[in-house]
């Protein structure tokens, strides 16, 4: 019994994997895949419209954000479903692209097969699901920690700074009215920067994900 539970273990993980936010995994059904991010935190108010690039069996997911700003954070569902494809190995990358600026943020990649023998002339989206926010948590009521920000004497970069034992994975920024004017994906670092050269003069909230949870901070640019 237990070989056997081994042998399906391994079946199944390659359309399961664990990203730096949420979990990614593929539902096949004939010649047709759902996706699935779920799990994965964004900025209260988000609302994703799905597109798919499909070259040979190379497969992009673009979450393209088309909702409203907030000043909150929450978990979100999301998924698509696309078909038919034509039989083979399968790789699907999962990007995103938020409201605060055009450059996308890579979640990770999903492996798949197709067994069927079909070859169909294109393949697109047959349906797709932005879930409802949850888990919601207002950016003032995180905990502060050891998170050290300064800026610089000419007001144009600031430079966060973490302990070791912290590795932040994702960094948030809002200005006073709870609006995002920033927001990067990193990958397990405890130094980095910030060009703020184009902000107004003011006060922002920065938010970090870390090993130990959602650490916040303030800088203010005069």
């Amino acid at each position: 019994m237990k070989r056997y539970f081994s042998i399906l273990l391994l079946l199944l993980l390659p359309l399961f994997t664990f990203s730096q936010n949420g979990y990614l995994y593929a539902e096949v059904d004939s010649n047709y895949v759902t996706f699935w991010h779920t799990g994965t935190e964004r900025i209260c108010g988000a609302l994703y419209e799905m597109d798919i690039i499909v070259d040979a069996n190379q497969i992009d997911w673009l979450q393209n954000n088309v909702g409203d700003m907030a000043y909150c954070i929450c978990n979100y569902d999301l998924s698509v479903t696309i078909g038919p494809l034509a039989d083979g190995q399968y790789e699907a990358d999962i990007y995103s692209i938020e409201l605060t600026g055009p450059d996308t943020i890579y979640y990770g990649t999903i492996q798949f097969e197709i067994e069927t023998a079909q070859s169909p002339d294109s393949t697109s989206i047959v349906s797709q699901y932005s879930g409802p926010c949850y888990n919601m948590v207002n950016i003032e009521e995180q905990k502060q920690t050891n998170f050290d920000i300064q800026v610089n004497a000419t007001n144009t970069t600031v430079y966060i700074n973490c302990p070791d034992k912290y590795q932040m994975t994702d960094i948030v920024v809002f200005d006073q009215t709870g609006k995002c004017v920033f927001r990067t994906n990193v990958s397990g670092i405890t130094k980095t920067q910030i060009d703020i050269s184009a902000f107004s003069g003011g006060m922002y909230i920065v938010t970090a994900r870390t090993k130990s949870g959602l650490s916040t901070g303030k800088f203010v640019k005069y």
